[in-house]
């Protein structure tokens, strides 16, 4: 079975290949465990590329706590839509691995990436701040280039 990852992710194949033959640092071999803990928890200043999760150590029980209900709270306040299963039309969009039909499509390819263009005042910025857009031909993404 295919893995949507392996659709779009440039650098995932690459990333499996430097597992199979152990070149990855075991800080970099997480990323290719089956599946990432339920929770993950840093303190970005001594750990800023969020190396050692803090979510398992007693010390920090309180301050996930307090995370959780947050959450819980904006999940709420927010009507957050990931709270809910998708429909079933909507999952009938998508592959069977998850992952959307267009990324599995042989006959997708991505060409290269569109022209840069202008944001004026785009995200609250202003005009010089933000230089311009373009998509990611991998994910389908926006990325904004300042």
């Amino acid at each position: 079975m295919e893995d949507c990852k392996e659709h779009t992710y440039p650098v995932w194949n690459l990333l499996k290949e430097l597992h199979a033959q152990g070149k990855l640092t075991p800080e970099q071999t997480v990323l290719c465990t089956p599946t990432m803990p339920k929770e993950e928890l840093y303190d970005l200043k001594t750990n800023p590329h969020q190396i050692r999760s803090l979510a398992r150590l007693p010390e920090h029980e309180e301050t996930l706590k307090r995370l959780r209900a947050a959450l819980e709270r904006w999940i709420e306040e927010t009507n957050d839509q990931g709270q809910s299963m998708e429909p079933p039309e909507v999952v009938a969009r998508r592959g069977r691995e998850g992952c959307p039909k267009w990324v599995t499509d042989r006959r997708w390819r991505a060409g290269p990436a569109p022209p840069l263009a202008p944001l004026e005042g785009a995200l609250g910025s202003s005009p010089a701040a933000v230089v311009g857009m373009r998509l990611l031909p991998s994910s389908r993404t926006l990325a904004l280039e300042r």
